[in-house]
């Protein structure tokens, strides 16, 4: 059966694209989708495949409370920081998947491990602003191996860079996976400003001493042929 077995999966090569790989985060932004389109090429017919695509976001902190008594007051008090992913979201292409992978998939991008009454808080405010969902029959086949699916963004969520990453199985084995990944930030000069400001903050420091001091100039000038 192994021998059966590994040519089969060398046999199986899984593909993926983006219709787009930057979205532009405008003020009035209230959220988008994520097309993605892919094809596997293997010799198990697709209605025996089952195709899992996750969307992780960018991570976030979280401050971590505790209630506790003090001076026989009841209090919340910060017990730390933890580190979460910003939105997970689960399409597949059957109709009953199991929710509870995406609970645990989720609780294991926790930087450190939390109470279950925490877990279970953390989990109720994502799935509230749609940034924790699973999507049943989400992913749909087209001509031949073609598959598609559709990912919502909510207006929630972070900017930063976010990675999708596709796998394809049969009989709960895996057969292939492909990893993209895309921004969801600023676009044009707003955005060269905003990667400027995080990525390089000493020098969007000096930049803006140096215009306020042109600024300052120029409107001294101005004000001398007065």
């Amino acid at each position: 059966l192994i021998a059966l077995f590994i040519p089969l999966m060398a046999q199986a090569q899984l593909y993926t694209e983006l219709a787009e790989t930057l979205f532009d985060v405008r003020p009035d932004f209230d959220g988008t989708e994520v097309v993605l389109i892919g094809t596997i090429q293997t010799p198990i017919v697709r209605d025996d495949i089952e195709l899992r695509v996750e969307m992780k976001g960018p991570p976030i902190a979280a401050n971590m409370f505790k209630n506790e008594s003090v001076g026989g007051i009841w209090m919340q008090t910060a017990e730390g920081r933890i580190t979460i992913p910003s939105l997970l979201i689960h399409s597949h292409n059957i109709p009953n998947p199991n929710h509870e992978k995406l609970i645990q998939k989720f609780s294991q991008n926790i930087s450190q491990p939390i109470p279950s009454d925490a877990l279970e808080a953390l989990v109720a405010q994502l799935q509230e602003r749609d940034q924790l969902r699973s999507l049943p029959a989400g992913i749909h086949w087209r001509s031949g191996t073609l598959f598609k699916t559709r990912l919502p963004i909510p207006s929630t969520a972070p900017m930063g860079t976010y990675s999708i990453t596709t796998e394809a199985y049969h009989d709960g084995e895996l057969l292939g996976t492909h990893q993209l990944t895309f921004e969801l930030g600023r676009g044009g000069i707003e955005r060269g400003l905003f990667l400027l400001a995080n990525e390089h903050g000493w020098l969007y420091g000096i930049l803006g001493v140096v215009l306020a001091a042109f600024v300052g100039l120029g409107t001294a000038a101005l004000a001398n042929r007065r």
